[in-house]
């Protein structure tokens, strides 16, 4: 049980840790994501302290193994991939929600294991169930230590410390001398009025009073690739196809040089419905 135990909580730790690294370049928002684990190991501790059975070990190893997994890929999706002009909700809502799923993932494998229990009278801990357990807390650890790496490796390659974009506004682009030049596009299957003007800037970030700009340094993705997201009325374009050579971040394209070397895919979406396609090419 020692070894269950001490699992259930290295997990919740890594959690932490690896939820930490994605976001601390907000001190508010990263207290906000954390609280849940410190939460969740509160919760752990009474549970192993005042019900200290088989049943309740395995039960919070395997809520806790689900929940950091459901919040690392979850997250991820909400930066690197977004599917909706909605994605954001996401680090309000998870916070909530990881806390509840955890009580009822919990209650109902300790239900489960303890009907189980009661009825062979044996413990219920077997030698395959002790290598199943610690072949998903390595699943767990290892997909967890990917995510955390793989968000480390955009900090540095992007200097995203308050890397900021245009976000396809070409009027302030030119006036903050970020402008590189113009991209060719083509919508296809979709008929409505559309404002698109996609177009490569240099990468740079905002002073402390957001009117000037400092150019980034130490980065291998110097330009970005900038696109209107709210280009159609009650609808967003989002990212569709990745180019292989391309770094994706913050729902925009990061670039090594000033070009594309492959046509860019972006889907136009409403209410997670695709309405129609736009590629983007030099």
């Amino acid at each position: 049980m020692k070894t269950l135990q001490v699992a259930t909580f290295a997990i919740l730790v890594l959690g932490l840790v690896s939820t930490n690294t994605f976001f601390n370049t907000n001190k508010g928002m990263t207290f906000y994501l954390l609280l849940p684990y410190l939460i969740m190991i509160g919760i752990a501790l009474y549970r192993n302290y005042k019900y200290p059975t088989v049943a309740s070990h395995i039960s919070l190893f395997i809520a806790a193994s689900f929940i950091c997994c459901l919040m690392a890929w979850e997250y991820y999706n909400a930066i690197y991939h977004p599917g909706s002009s909605t994605a954001g909700l996401i680090f309000l809502v998870m916070p909530f929600f990881s806390v509840a799923l955890y009580f009822g993932v919990y209650a109902i494998a300790s239900a489960l294991l303890g009907i189980k229990q009661q009825k062979f009278e044996v413990s219920i801990i077997s030698l395959s169930s002790f290598k199943s357990g610690l072949l998903l807390l390595g699943a767990a650890g290892s997909l967890l230590m990917y995510r955390s790496c793989k968000f480390e490796k955009v900090r540095k390659d992007t200097h995203n410390e308050g890397r900021d974009f245009t976000y396809g506004d070409i009027t302030n682009a030119k006036r903050l001398g970020l402008f590189v030049k113009d991209l060719h596009y083509k919508v296809d299957s979709f008929s409505e009025q559309i404002n698109f003007h996609p177009y490569i800037e240099k990468g740079f970030k905002y002073g402390d009073d957001s009117t000037e700009i400092d150019s980034l340094k130490d980065t291998d993705y110097p330009y970005t690739v900038s696109f209107q997201r709210k280009a159609v009325k009650d609808a967003v374009v989002v990212i569709n196809k990745e180019p292989t050579y391309q770094l994706r971040y913050g729902g925009q394209y990061l670039l090594k040089k000033p070009e594309l070397e492959d046509t860019v895919y972006l889907q136009i979406k409403r209410s997670g419905v695709v309405l129609g396609l736009i590629k983007v090419f030099d």
